[in-house]
């Protein structure tokens, strides 16, 4: 089109926005979609390769928002820089900073961030700041909407039919894995559920896995330096997903999937290799390397 207007001296111009996890999600399905976005797009990430994660893209936006709504009120801030967050946010939340806490539960997307913050405003009542309490009292909704868009995001794919197979497939299992644990649970709800026996029968799982990792889904628990866990996602540059490493489920969607009770169990006792251990939330972003968030093409 903007060719075509060129060409005709046309003073048009047209954009489109495209998200990356729904380019890669249909890239197999549309012929040469990817080159076409690698030569035209303006690629647009909320997480940057830093390990100060106040400074982060994300953060950024939600002071400009925060600015935009209280900049006329008495004592309100003069500028973006003197915003705080810590003055509309608890400055901790079950132990980890404020922003760190808000990228990893929102994969680092402004439309989980809206979300999350729309469901936990309501709570905030008590002390006029979003804090843990606010955001507990929201999770049951927020993991819902998340497994929702996840959902939404796999139907290019995958049928509604398909989707709640998966949502089984990982639902009351465990919040990380190994494929061998994988394997297992397939054969038995291959056993016991005709729908599932159908959907997995002659299937490639690892085309799966990669599906689910692709939106977000699921990640791996790799090792750091310190020889501690740590969750790594797509959003937060992890590029070589394998179901020969350990996997995890992401934490927003644990209430959704019932995994909740498991992680406790895992995280209260002896931590073995396929913990998904939530200290680890400063580490995973700290070791981001190219996220891809967001894309635009012209």
């Amino acid at each position: 089109m903007n060719a075509l207007f060129a060409e005709n001296q046309v003073p048009v111009y047209v954009y489109t926005a495209l998200r990356s996890e729904v380019v890669d999600s249909v890239e197999g399905s549309v012929r040469e979609l990817q080159k076409l976005v690698d030569d035209k797009a303006v690629h647009i990430n909320w997480v940057m390769s830093t390990s100060n994660h106040d400074d982060q893209p994300l953060i950024q936006l939600l002071r400009k928002r925060i600015f935009t709504s209280v900049r006329h009120h008495d004592g309100g801030p003069k500028d973006i820089k003197s915003v705080r967050i810590e003055d509309y946010f608890s400055a901790r939340i079950h132990g980890h900073k404020i922003s760190s806490f808000l990228i990893f539960e929102t994969w680092g997307r402004p439309r989980d961030l809206v979300r999350m913050l729309t469901l936990a405003a309501p709570h905030t009542s008590k002390t006029g700041m979003f804090t843990a309490e606010a955001f507990d009292e929201s999770f049951i909704e927020y993991s819902r909407a998340c497994w929702e868009e996840k959902g939404d995001e796999l139907n290019s794919k995958y049928s509604l039919t398909e989707i709640g197979t998966i949502k089984r497939l990982l639902s009351n299992f465990a919040p990380s894995f190994s494929r061998i644990d994988l394997d297992a649970r397939i054969s038995l709800l291959s056993n016991r559920d005709s729908r599932s026996n159908q959907f997995f029968l002659g299937r490639n799982v690892d085309v799966l896995l990669e599906d689910l990792f692709k939106v977000g889904v699921i990640g791996n628990i790799l090792k750091t330096r310190e020889n501690r866990n740590r969750p790594a996602y797509l959003y937060t540059g992890h590029r070589n997903f394998t179901s020969s490493e350990i996997m995890c489920v992401h934490r927003s969607l644990w209430r959704e999937l019932g995994l909740e009770m498991a992680a406790e169990k895992l995280i209260g006792g002896s931590h073995k290799r396929g913990s998904q251990v939530s200290s680890s939330l400063d580490s995973e972003l700290s070791h981001a390397k190219r996220p891809q968030t967001g894309r635009r093409r012209r």
